[in-house]
């Protein structure tokens, strides 16, 4: 009788586990590409408050996107090689730095291009890891549920990740949308 209940409680944390690691990482993958896309929601904002064109607008979005794609090579490699807890972690985590980075130093557009290579830099081996860490998590018969439930919680707090710092934005300015977001990541 205790060993049943011993294994029944057991199984209760391994299922409480595993749904406060999906939410975790859902709430993670809709808030860390934030800030590299900022300028889908504060665009007129950035070129006001940095002083810029649009051309350097989609100046910083291929500086991302350039190193990106550089990246992807080693990180997956990465990915095979480390444990991907710790790539997602570390990814989130420098995220977070380069939102509070930049807004420091909002008015900076060379600053904001370096901010925006390194947001790239910093998530190599992310996506790989990430696909890894998810199909991981539980049995394979629960990998579908899994990713579904992912991207759904992804959904919910990317939704969350845009409205809110939107909300900030509107009544206290750009620099405190940006902070906004790295609060939203650093949480």
């Amino acid at each position: 009788d205790v060993q049943k209940k011993t294994k029944k409680e057991e199984k209760m944390k391994q299922k409480t586990r595993y749904w406060l690691t999906l939410i975790a990482i859902g709430y993670c993958g809709g808030t860390i590409w934030t800030l590299p896309y900022i300028r889908y929601v504060f665009y007129d904002q950035m070129i006001q408050t940095m002083n810029i064109t649009n051309t350097q607008v989609g100046l910083l979005g291929t500086v991302f996107s350039a190193v990106a794609i550089v990246r992807n090579i080693p990180g997956a490699y990465l990915s095979d090689k480390f444990d991907a807890k710790k790539i997602v972690v570390f990814a989130v985590g420098s995220m977070t730095l380069c939102t509070f980075l930049y807004s420091f130093f909002i008015t900076s557009y060379t600053f904001a291009l370096v901010i925006w290579g390194l947001m790239a830099v910093a998530t190599t081996g992310y996506w790989a890891s990430l696909v890894k860490y998810i199909n991981n998590m539980g049995d394979a018969d629960e990998a579908g549920k899994s990713f579904g439930t992912y991207y759904f919680i992804n959904g919910i707090s990317g939704v969350l990740a845009n409205s809110i710092p939107l909300a900030v934005g509107m009544r206290f300015g750009f620099r405190a949308a940006v902070i906004t977001v790295g609060v939203m990541t650093l949480l």
